[in-house]
């Protein structure tokens, strides 16, 4: 196996003699790929490959956390409902943290009221780049309007505290605390809350009566009918919504992509929401949004200095939501009578060394970015 990297290019070679490139990994990537002794597998993943089929089916029977049946379908066990093939390549490329974070998004999933909802989700976060928690929720985005200003100088306040406080510095908000020192907004540590002319309280306390502290509203540019807090969970019925996928603009709460609320639809300000699968309604096929019946608004979107949106790490703010019991999922998917949309299966030959059968597909790929070396 040889592994080279030239003009920015990196040039794989493996014992058939068969060059594959990319151009996907920096020169520091590179060296750290090469210095950690990658097997075949690691090397492709880095390049951007998804794995064959094969090599699929030889994972997931070394793989006792899953289920591989004879028509190629793939479970996890103790959920009775197929994995897509996006899904499961994920969860084969997982980390440990990663792959936890995975199952429970795949166990709330299989608890979405459609079947076919939940063959959508996946696809939907992954073409969007919208992160999975590790509680197994995701973050999406949507633009709201003010309704009630209040003192949103506080509001913004305390709500920048919060990610200061748990993404840049790390700490506990129980450990920082925000007030005024001649009527000037502070943030402090705990050794130094005596300076403070007016306490407000911890961060923690502050961001948990946000609304009371600052009475600033929100609500969404379509109806200008909800009543929208940082903070605070937003729930409609779920019969109120429609599931039919295609229809684009039909009723549900709309949650979106980063690229959907940087195009400025139905409001002036931009929040991140935590969104429980469970809770999806439709995924739309235009690709930029989907409807759910449920979230939680955790923050305010900011852009950085080049204009692009700055997300927001939503792992941050999973312990400020609804208290989730996972005991609890895993007892409903005991008793949950599943219904498959679609039973998803990998097209599998005699599969033999994991690296040296590929599909028809991955070869073609292969071909195609054969080179010179």
């Amino acid at each position: 196996m040889k592994l080279i990297f030239r003009a920015g290019t990196t040039v794989y070679i493996n014992s058939t003699g068969i060059p594959i490139t990319c151009q996907c990994l920096s020169k520091s990537e590179f060296k750290k790929l090469k210095k950690s002794n990658p097997s075949e597998k690691d090397v492709l993943i880095a390049m951007g490959f998804d794995l064959a089929d094969d090599v699929l089916a030889t994972e997931v029977k070394e793989d006792d956390r899953f289920i591989f049946n004879k028509d190629g379908s793939v479970y996890r066990k103790g959920i009775n409902l197929s994995i897509p093939k996006s899904l499961l390549n994920e969860f084969l490329k997982a980390d440990d943290k990663r792959f936890k974070a995975l199952d429970k998004f795949w166990m709330w999933s299989v608890t979405m009221v459609d079947p076919e909802c939940s063959e959508d989700l996946f696809e939907f976060l992954q073409k969007n780049e919208l992160q999975i928690t590790n509680t197994g929720m995701f973050v999406g985005y949507r633009n709201v309007d003010l309704h009630t200003e209040g003192n949103k100088k506080l509001h913004d306040f305390i709500v920048k505290s919060q990610v200061t406080v748990k993404h840049k510095f790390k700490k506990s908000t129980n450990n920082y605390h925000i007030g005024y020192i001649k009527n000037k907004l502070t943030l402090v540590a705990n050794h130094s809350k005596d300076t403070l002319t007016t306490h407000l309280g911890t961060v923690k306390e502050c961001y948990k009566n946000l609304s009371t502290l600052t009475e600033t509203v929100y609500t969404d540019g379509h109806s200008g009918t909800f009543r929208i807090k940082i903070g605070e969970e937003v729930r409609i019925d779920r019969f109120l919504c429609d599931d039919n996928k295609k229809s684009c603009h039909s009723r549900g709460l709309h949650i979106g992509s980063l690229d959907f609320v940087k195009k400025g639809y139905f409001g002036q300000h931009a929040i991140a929401c935590l969104i429980n699968p469970r809770d999806v309604v439709a995924v739309p096929t235009d690709g930029v949004k989907f409807r759910c019946c449920a979230y939680f608004p955790f923050g305010l979107v900011e852009y950085n200095e080049q204009s692009r949106i700055k997300p927001l790490d939503s792992n941050l703010f999973e312990d400020e939501y609804t208290e989730i019991s996972i005991d609890g999922l895993n007892n409903e998917l005991k008793t949950l009578k599943l219904k498959e949309y679609t039973i998803h299966t990998l097209k599998v030959n005699d599969v033999g060394n994991m690296f040296e059968e590929y599909t028809v597909e991955m070869q073609k790929i292969i071909d195609d970015k054969i080179v010179q070396v």
